[in-house]
Order: C-alpha cells, then structure tokens, then sequence
C-alpha cells in the first residue's frame, strides 16, 4: 500500500488505514515503538511499561536541573 507523509505542525505525519491498526490491535491513544531497521522504519505495538522508576534513572549530573524559584511564600506553606 502506498501512503503520502504530510506535514502536522513542526513533524512529519502519516495516516495508518484502519485494516491494519485493527490487524495489530492498534488503536487512538496507542503507544508504539518507531525503529530504524537498515533503511526502513518500523511501527511496532509497544510491549514495555515505562515506569516512574525507569524515568527516574535517567538522570544523571549532567541532565538534571538546578531548584526553579516559583516566587515568594503567600499561605501559610511549610518548607
């Protein structure tokens, strides 16, 4: 099947046709995994959980931010 890549907002988008997300039980709100496999690209359902404790692992010295200042005490906050 030959499908057009258009243009959404600042990326590159294609349409996948309803027969084969319902073939791989794909459906709006899906996660997939996107891989380069020589020179062709492939669209897989993914199978992992992303979990906060994998999220938190990432960071490292060399990517992680310094305290944002969110402007002065109003209430009664405790710090």
């Amino acid at each position: 099947m030959n499908i057009t890549v258009r243009k959404w907002g600042s990326c590159l988008a294609i349409k996948l046709p309803d027969i084969f997300a319902k073939e791989v039980n794909i459906h709006q709100g899906s996660r997939l995994d996107l891989l380069k496999v020589k020179d062709m690209l492939l669209l897989k359902p993914c199978t992992r959980k992303i979990t906060l404790k994998k999220m938190l692992s990432n960071i490292n010295e060399n990517n992680i931010h310094s305290e944002i200042a969110t402007g002065k005490v109003v209430g009664n906050e405790f710090f």
